[in-house]
């Protein structure tokens, strides 16, 4: 097939991807460096460059979507909703303690 088959554009157009993100969001070179390295492994070049977007998403795209805002605000409605059903619970909870 050739240099210019679907699967040899795809991994290209992702590996740029995640190339501008690393960049974009400060992350640590060294990212770079294993997706360039990956990139040049001979026979397990396609291994070894899924295996780095994998190491990526668990290790640098995962914890910041658990710190974000919107994780944070979920956290916090998921809380709300034990409030709503019981929303004279700590209430109570004093009364009875005095």
């Amino acid at each position: 097939m050739g240099l210019f088959n679907p699967i040899t554009i795809g991994m290209l157009l992702v590996s740029l991807a995640m190339a501008y993100h690393i960049i974009r969001n400060g992350k640590s070179p060294m990212w770079l460096v294993a997706l360039a390295l990956a990139s040049f492994a001979g026979f397990y070049s396609f291994l070894a460059t899924i295996a780095v977007w994998f190491a990526y998403l668990i290790f640098g795209v995962f914890p910041d979507l658990l710190r974000s805002r919107s994780a944070r605000r979920l956290g916090g409605f998921q809380a709300g909703i034990g409030r709503g059903m019981y929303p004279h619970g700590p209430l109570r909870r004093c009364h009875r303690a005095l």
